[in-house]
């Protein structure tokens, strides 16, 4: 019988599959939490539980170059191999093994990669990433030791004997689930600079000033009345006559919508 880390040989290897991805879950999920926390504080950020020294400090990560991807948190990727190892546990096959122990080869050179980053060139260790890393190379040295195709010669027939057609799947989900984090996290960016209503204000602020006649541009006429017919008024007009009496009336105006809306607010 073909050895297998989630068919057959007993429920234990199984179980510790499934354990381990729980814990690759977790760990993701938390780190995603602490990026947007640390990154997009709601109230004055006081700094996550794992801040304990300069070196054992878990912003120093969410602050960094690699925290995201094209917009992408770090976080989310490490979720999604997470749910792969669960999945791929509870619903265990040969080919579904095996496109996981590919994965599980990649994920933990990335691992071993952000580690290195972490502690030589950031000077900090993230617990959070940590409890990832850790659960990460656990799930690896499981498919090491009891994964499918074990017993075959050479590294590429171990470890690079992925189902195409599982990979596709995986990809397309990946790029699903990569694109909502994005727009998730463009709102959030959005949401911290003022979003929409500031955009609104900017544009105000830079729309230019425009020759209008008071005929051409009623509003005028419209503010002039409620300007007139406010306590306290200020006298005067929007407009100004630059025709002679004798013509038709035909009054200008250097009007803008800066210039009107300070006379219905005075």
């Amino acid at each position: 019988m073909q050895q297998s880390l989630t068919l057959g040989g007993g429920t234990g290897r199984r179980a510790g599959s499934l354990l381990v991805g729980i814990g690759m879950v977790t760990a993701s999920v938390m780190t995603i939490r602490h990026f947007f926390a640390a990154n997009y504080p709601e109230s004055i950020y006081e700094g996550s539980f794992c801040d304990i020294s300069a070196f054992f400090n878990c912003d120093s990560s969410a602050y960094s170059a690699l925290a995201e991807v094209w917009g992408v948190p770090l976080g989310f990727f490490g979720l999604f191999v997470g749910m792969l190892v669960v999945l791929g546990a509870l619903f265990p096959s040969v080919e579904f093994e095996r496109s996981n122990k590919t994965i599980a080869l990649v994920n933990g050179a990335g691992v071993v990669f952000l580690a290195l980053f972490s502690t030589a060139y950031l000077g900090s260790l993230c617990l959070i990433c940590s409890g990832y890393w850790i659960t990460s190379l656990l799930s690896l040295g499981l498919f090491w030791k009891y994964g499918v195709d074990a017993d075959q010669p050479g590294f590429i027939a171990k470890w690079f004997r992925a189902s195409p057609k599982y990979l596709a799947v995986f990809a397309v989900l990946l790029v699903f689930g990569a694109y909502g984090a994005r727009q998730y996290h463009e709102a959030k960016q959005d949401a911290q600079s003022g979003g929409v209503a500031a955009r609104i204000v900017e544009q105000y602020y830079n729309l230019p000033e425009v020759e209008y006649t008071c005929q051409e541009a009623p509003i005028v006429q419209i503010a002039d009345a409620i300007s007139a017919s406010r306590p306290g008024a200020r006298a005067g007009s929007l407009c100004r006559r630059t025709a002679p009496l004798s013509r038709p009336p035909r009054v200008s105006s250097r009007w803008s919508p800066r210039i009107a809306l300070s006379t219905w607010s005075t």
